[in-house]
């Protein structure tokens, strides 16, 4: 596996996890003990998605080929999306 950056921009730490199996430098990792503060407004939400028993097949295949959770990947997808499409919208 590759050195974990210190530093990463959440879209590269999807990345980043996404594409590396934790389970490889888990006993490597530690603990931190740090409070973060999270303004309002990067305060997360719920949604809810209906999606067709075939695309529901499909993602947890791909997620599962990329050693990622199938919520990981909707994410990653999502914010890559948004990132690309609503620079404006987004600040």
């Amino acid at each position: 596996m590759d050195e974990i950056p210190e530093q990463m921009t959440e879209e590269e730490a999807a990345e980043f996890y996404g594409n590396h199996d934790l389970a490889d430098i888990w006993d490597e990792l530690e603990l931190v003990e740090e409070s973060i503060a999270v303004s309002p407004r990067l305060r997360e939400s719920m949604i809810y998605l209906r999606l067709e028993q075939r695309y529901l097949v499909a993602l947890n295949q791909l997620a599962q080929q990329k050693g990622m959770s199938c919520h990981a990947l909707m994410w990653a997808w999502i914010v890559e999306k948004l990132e690309k499409e609503s620079k404006a919208l987004l600040r």
